[in-house]
């Protein structure tokens, strides 16, 4: 009596190691593993018309999941029974199943299949908003829609809809009322789209690829650029007074945020290895940069307010503010501190930027030039200015944080 095979789980596949393993579904159903990139499925069976042993390809792991695997190899044993050479029809078999699997394929299962590949060329903050606008905006409306049916129709009722937007407001329409958003969906869906038509070798156009008849449906969008709303440079005193005394993770890191004009992420991802606190340093590596005109990372010079925040944070993790789990904080974290503790303006922490290049421009009788600013806010430069402008004003910039930092804590007046 053959031995008792017990049946595969889903979930025991992807850690199955090196060799042959009986699936144990249907008899001959087994899985070959030779290494991570050579993972198959094969049906074994002595074959009825030649009397001889024949091992039949299903086809490759993990674009054949278990089931198809379970049911290929149900039709293989049927057919080998009824007298049929399986060898002689193997390729047949292997591209039907294929074939089959595709045409099933959904928009659901594209995003899940080729969104750790999409995550792994986006910083974590834009990772964020990639995979929260698919899975708010679109899987909801196309997510169980398979791929080959998707139309230029069903790209357009995602970009024109309306209801409830992702920040709970309501709008008419997402194509006009958050055209940034919409534009920024259409690509996202035109990049999975791409992928997914690319691996799978589908003979369909990419219905979110503006050029394929998409562009002539879609209004003109009525775009007004709306700024960051920012602090006046006169109420900053005010605002420091409302957190000073705070003295939790993420109201240290809104203090720092105040005191340099960094972006939120550059703050939060701020690590040990990038600070030299003896010499009032914190270099920040040009991949945590907004900018990516060249690859020089960012010297940025410490105020004393800065660096007594920084001095007193436990050096026990590889991040100088990390959460409970020992990751960066969020910026969603930050941001509810900062609305919490500034009742009186509607403004964001992102415009701290421009409250304190607005202070700069306002009291030129200090003495610090537009360039010093610029290159403190680490504003992309232009081409001529990239080529002959070589140094950094780190003397001066020293100088210019220690000032705003001195008025904003009501060591100075201007």
């Amino acid at each position: 009596m053959p031995k008792q095979v017990k049946p595969l789980k889903k979930n025991q596949i992807p850690n199955l190691g090196l060799g042959t393993h009986s699936a144990g579904h249907v008899q001959g159903l087994e899985f070959r593993k030779r290494s991570e990139q050579s993972r198959q499925w094969v049906f074994r069976a002595k074959c009825k018309v030649c009397s001889k042993p024949h091992m039949n390809k299903i086809g490759p792991y993990p674009k054949i999941q278990l089931e198809d695997a379970i049911a290929n190899a149900m039709k293989m044993r049927l057919l080998n029974d009824q007298g049929t050479c399986l060898k002689s029809n193997e390729k047949q078999f292997a591209d039907q199943l294929v074939k089959q699997k595709e045409q099933q394929l959904t928009f659901s299962d594209a995003f899940n299949e080729f969104w750790p590949d999409i995550k792994m060329e986006l910083r974590d903050r834009k990772a964020e908003q990639w995979k929260s606008t698919i899975e708010f905006y679109v899987i909801p409306r196309i997510g169980n829609r398979a791929v080959k049916d998707i139309t230029i129709k069903d790209i357009y009722s995602v970009l024109m809809q309306g209801g409830i937007a992702a920040n709970g407001e309501e709008i008419e329409c997402l194509w006009q009322d958050r055209a940034k958003t919409a534009s920024d969906i259409r690509g996202r869906i035109e990049r999975i789209l791409g992928k997914t038509i690319a691996y799978h070798s589908l003979p369909i156009p990419n219905a979110a690829a503006l050029p394929n008849g998409l562009k002539e449906l879609l209004p003109k969008q009525n775009r007004i650029v709306q700024h960051h709303k920012s602090l006046d440079w006169q109420d900053a005193k005010t605002f420091w007074d409302s957190i000073k005394d705070l003295n939790y993770q993420s109201a240290r890191v809104l203090k720092v945020l105040f005191f340099t004009g960094k972006r939120v992420s550059e703050v939060t991802r701020m690590s040990w290895s990038e600070l030299d606190l003896d010499r009032r340093l914190w270099v920040i590596p040009w991949e945590h940069l907004l900018k990516k005109g060249n690859q020089n990372d960012h010297r940025e010079p410490l105020a004393d307010q800065t660096l007594k925040i920084l001095q007193h944070q436990p050096a026990d993790s590889n991040f100088v503010f990390p959460n409970l789990k020992g990751a960066p904080l969020s910026d969603t974290v930050i941001r509810k501190v900062h609305r919490r503790y500034w009742k009186p303006y509607e403004i964001d922490t992102h415009g701290f930027r421009a409250t304190i290049k607005t202070f700069f421009y306002d009291n030129d009788q200090l003495g610090f030039s537009r360039e010093h600013v610029e290159m403190m806010l680490t504003h992309e430069q232009g081409a001529l200015d990239q080529a002959y402008q070589r140094g950094d004003a780190y003397r001066r910039r020293s100088e210019m944080m220690q000032v705003w930092a001195n008025f904003v804590t009501g060591k100075l007046d201007v």
